[in-house]
């Protein structure tokens, strides 16, 4: 239930189903709510906002201790998306293939940068499924962080314990090049 006051929002809302609380509001009662609004409204909406108006938050996943709820605000967010933009050159029609999890901080702000660049997004399936989903979708960038990576190549080298030498030897030398 959400009459707990140090909860940060006052309205959840729920992806399917149905509202079970007074303060949810089902995915469906929302889109049926916006198809009224005028653009204008929106458009002032935007207006209103500022750098310190929160924007989205971001729970942690409690591994170093207790969950902690990080609030991203608009200055936050913009000031990611600007730095982005000004060492990456993506746009429209560049496809990211994307591997973290929205709940991660930079999953979720590559995402944003995704969609203000106009760039499209593929979500991967899972860490066993990447190799497949990469060629399938022939992403012209990855964003990712170290642990994911690392994932990557320990099944790489899994893999490669079933192939010929030749294939480990070019394997290595990539590595290397890599580096």
């Amino acid at each position: 239930h959400l009459h707990d006051n140090s909860l940060p929002f006052d309205r959840v809302i729920q992806m399917e189903g149905g509202g079970a609380d007074v303060n949810v509001v089902t995915l469906h009662a929302l889109v049926e709510k916006g198809a009224g609004v005028e653009i204008r409204q929106l458009d002032s909406r935007i207006d209103a906002l500022d750098e310190s108006t929160v924007a989205s938050y971001v729970y942690t996943s409690g591994t170093t201790g207790g969950q902690k709820g990080v609030v991203l605000t608009h200055g936050n967010l913009m000031g990611e998306i600007d730095a982005a933009a000004d060492a990456f050159d993506f746009g429209e029609g560049d496809v990211c293939m994307v591997w973290l999890p929205q709940a991660h901080v930079l999953g979720r702000m590559a995402e944003f940068y995704l969609l203000t660049q106009g760039c499209q997004s593929a979500f991967a399936e899972s860490i066993e499924k990447l190799a497949r989903d990469y060629r399938e979708v022939s992403p012209h960038f990855v964003v990712g962080v170290p642990r994911m990576l690392e994932k990557a190549y320990e099944r790489v080298t899994t893999v490669l314990e079933r192939k010929s030498w030749i294939v480990k030897k070019i394997f290595a030398w990539s590595v290397r090049v890599g580096e």
